[in-house]
């Protein structure tokens, strides 16, 4: 019998100490508490993505992830930023997708435009959305205006505070009406 406990121990160590149990989760969050929570939030547009061992402060593999800033809702700052997040790697041969599809970290391709709402940096330097993919709505100009385009992961229309038409794509604007009066509250 002490040796079967023994053994489940051990097993239950090794098991919850491995990497592959490492994994990062994030709480659905409501739009209200995601605009309450981010000290920054703005329309991101990515120029640039590079993994690097961030060996001055996490000792961690890291995406930096820069870019223009066509806006800033919440919070201010220069016209392009540079953050970085967590990277879940094992070794320099990373394409960029394999560990943000598996712990919801989020994803980004150079060129696109987004949504962020950007946590403040923590002390070991590292800034990921709020909620992870949630805090990152991909946007995209469409006759000549932005919209939300994509999927936007767990918030739904209704969380945004669009409605529920399924038929028309969500202006960039109306959301950013929304944002704003959240702010306000």
């Amino acid at each position: 019998m002490k040796h079967r406990q023994h053994f489940l121990f051990t097993l239950f160590f090794i098991f919850f100490s491995s990497s592959f149990a490492w994994g990062v989760m994030f709480k659905s969050l409501t739009l209200s508490q995601m605009v309450a929570i981010a000290p920054r939030i703005l329309l991101f547009t990515v120029t640039d993505q590079r993994l690097e061992y961030d060996q001055y402060e996490s000792k961690l593999y890291v995406n930096y992830v820069s870019g223009n800033v066509a806006e800033w809702i919440k919070g201010a700052g220069a016209d392009t930023l540079t953050f970085k997040q967590i990277a879940d790697v094992k070794d320099d041969n990373w394409d960029g997708t394999q560990a943000s599809m598996r712990h919801n970290l989020p994803q980004y391709t150079t060129g696109q435009t987004y949504l962020l709402f950007l946590a403040g940096d923590s002390e070991i330097g590292m800034a990921s959305p709020i909620g992870g993919a949630q805090g990152v709505i991909p946007v995209e100009k469409e006759n000549g205006e932005w919209v939300l385009s994509g999927q936007t992961k767990a918030l739904s229309k209704a969380q945004l505070g669009l409605g529920t038409t399924k038929t028309t794509k969500n202006r960039y604007e109306d959301l950013k009406s929304v944002i704003k009066t959240l702010l306000e509250e």
